[in-house]
């Protein structure tokens, strides 16, 4: 959800596109200024059509449900929530969303697309990488999403179409960023 479908912005003196108000389980209140990237509602409301939208976020629920309320108020889209509480937790502090916690669904039928590939560390192939959105109004980022999403939409095994097109299990073999770019996709970049 945030930096893929929007941005919070944690000072009230950025613009937002529209301020809603979080209550969180301590009774405190605070006014979240959102940032909503292009094509959010248009691209829910087409690939609700051919795809179950499931939102697995790192986020809170209490914060979560005000924003996705706010995106499909009527609930036409987004068919279930997952929230910080359904990923695992590292040493670190990194939260990983594991698909496995959506029981009665195939591997090869999800993808879980997220601006941060860590997040979809336990099923890699499934991932379906995305520029992170914090302002942008030029941004078309889930055009190009939904280009992709309604070509594999017909696909036996998203997975493999998948590893042919991010080779993001191809990336632990190099040191740096630039050098698995180059080795990866040579001088395309």
């Amino acid at each position: 959800m945030d930096e893929t479908l929007i941005h919070c912005n944690e000072s009230s003196a950025v613009k937002s596109d529209v301020t809603l108000p979080i209550k969180f389980p301590t009774g405190q209140l605070i006014e979240a200024g959102i940032n909503i990237r292009p094509y959010t509602i248009e691209t829910l409301k087409e690939l609700s059509q051919y795809y179950e939208i499931i939102v697995f976020t790192a986020s809170h629920s209490c914060y979560a449900n005000v924003v996705l309320n706010f995106l499909d108020p009527e609930n036409q889209y987004i068919s279930y929530r997952l929230f910080r509480d359904h990923c695992i937790q590292t040493e670190e502090g990194i939260f990983i969303k594991d698909l496995r916690v959506l029981e009665n669904r195939n591997m090869e039928e999800m993808l879980i697309i997220d601006n941060a590939a860590y997040s979809f560390g336990f099923q890699i192939e499934n991932g379906v990488p995305i520029l992170p959105f914090y302002d942008n109004k030029e941004d078309r980022e889930l055009l190009s999403l939904r280009n992709y999403l309604m070509g594999v939409r017909e696909c036996r095994d998203v997975r493999e179409i998948n590893k042919r097109m991010f080779r993001l299990g191809e990336m632990g073999g190099f040191q740096e960023p630039e050098e698995a770019v180059k080795g990866l996709f040579g001088d395309c970049f």
